[in-house]
Parts: C-alpha cells; sequence; structure tokens
C-alpha cells in the first residue's frame, strides 16, 4: 500500500457481539425461534489517520471570503492564533479548530485586518510538536 498525496481519515467502528450472537449463524434450531429482545448497544468508533507521502503544513488567508483554506497535505489542529501588530508584539488567544487539507474555514472572533500580522500555533502530528506559522493579512480589508 502506498501513502496517499494527502493526509486520509478514516472511522473504525468496534461493536461488541455476544458469543450466543457470533455462533448462532450455524445453529439452525436457534434460527428458527422468535424472539423480542430490546437492549442498548455501544458501538466504538476511532478515527485513523493515514500520514501523506509527503508532510507540509501550510495554511492561506483567502481576502474575498476572510476564511483559510489549508493547502497543505496534513490536518492542522490549531490551538492559538495571535494578532500581532507592526512592532510584532502579539496577543495570543486559544482557539480549537482542525484544517483538514483542501477545506476552508474562519477563525472563530478573528477579523482579519491589513494592517496586523497573524501567527498561528498548531501541533504538528507528524513531527510531534507544537509549530507556529505566520499568516500573513496584507491584503484583508
Amino acid at each position: 500500500m502506498t501513502p496517499p498525496e494527502r493526509e486520509t481519515t478514516c472511522r473504525v467502528y468496534f461493536e461488541g457481539v455476544s458469543e450466543a450472537a457470533f455462533n448462532s449463524h450455524s445453529d439452525k434450531k436457534n434460527q428458527s425461534r422468535k424472539t423480542a429482545q430490546v437492549g442498548v448497544n455501544i458501538i466504538w468508533g476511532a478515527l485513523v489517520h493515514v500520514a501523506p507521502r509527503k508532510a507540509k503544513a501550510s495554511l492561506k488567508y483567502i481576502p474575498s471570503t476572510g476564511n483559510i483554506i489549508n493547502d497543505g497535505t496534513i490536518r492542522i489542529p490549531v490551538t492559538e492564533v495571535g494578532v500581532c501588530n507592526p512592532g510584532r508584539e502579539c496577543i495570543w488567544e486559544k482557539k480549537a479548530l482542525t484544517v483538514y487539507p483542501e477545506s476552508e474555514t474562519s477563525i472563530p472572533q478573528i477579523r482579519f485586518s491589513a494592517g496586523n500580522t497573524y501567527k498561528i500555533k498548531y501541533f504538528n502530528w507528524t513531527k510531534n510538536r507544537t509549530e507556529e506559522t505566520e499568516l500573513p493579512a496584507s491584503q484583508a480589508n
């Protein structure tokens, strides 16, 4: 199996099955009986992330919408956004959002303006560390 070009996410489900239910397929006597049962099933789901061949984290600002787009190959779990003035002093605000490859989103309570620069802290899961990137908004309104 070759790695994908972009990170791929799959959901895998696990469901508990009793031994009687599992083995009843070959038991002809149990198949003919009719019973009514009410129960609660718990089904566990796990997300499985498949790393791309070349991991690249990249966010771009889209002036026409005021949104950001992930034009890289891995998901970017944003942890903080810094609004930086021309003197490079930043005010950091905690955020919790994930931007998947080729997806576009807004950052809640952030309005981009041309006089500021924006920095994003995110967890790079392929390198197992927090990283920071600059998100220029020079074309902002």
